[in-house]
């Protein structure tokens, strides 16, 4: 995963994010597959690539959002 940095603060926040959010009891890649089985969609492999974009743009977002409060806390 470290090739896709460039900046290094950003891939050490990155993991840091990852790690606590293994921790979760919930993660939103298994809720995104949850609501999908709800609604009787049945499992195929583009469910599985859906719920790991919807995991990424969280673990993104989380990740700006903490870059951000450490750049204006400089």
């Amino acid at each position: 995963m470290k090739q896709f940095f460039h900046v290094p603060q950003l891939y050490e926040q990155t993991l840091l994010c990852l790690e606590d959010k293994l921790k979760e009891s919930m993660l939103l890649g298994k809720m995104t597959l949850l609501h999908y089985r709800m609604f009787a969609g049945e499992d195929n492999k583009d469910i599985y690539r859906a719920a790991a974009a919807m995991e990424m743009m969280m673990l993104s977002w989380i990740s700006s959002m903490i870059y951000r409060t450490r750049i204006t806390a400089s």
